[in-house]
């Protein structure tokens, strides 16, 4: 399992992550929605860094509209 980690990088969470922790947390509320933290947590990233989130689960994260997503399942 450590070999497999070691090939990933960890990215840390700024401050540019922080701001765009809060707008995600406020765009959710306005819309009446719930998200959970970790995975506003994990779109704050994404967005923060200018990223495209690849995940196999879009429905959490749909409601943020400014989040770019990619599937790469088969």
């Amino acid at each position: 399992m450590g070999d497999f980690i070691s090939n990933f990088g960890v990215l840390d969470f700024t401050s540019k992550c922080a701001a765009s922790y809060g707008k995600i947390r406020l765009e959710i509320r306005n819309k009446n929605r719930r998200i959970g933290d970790m995975d506003m947590l994990i779109a704050a990233v994404a967005l923060g860094n200018n990223l495209i989130l690849v995940t196999n689960n879009e429905k959490d994260f749909k409601d943020i509209s400014e989040l770019r997503m990619g599937n790469w399942s088969i």
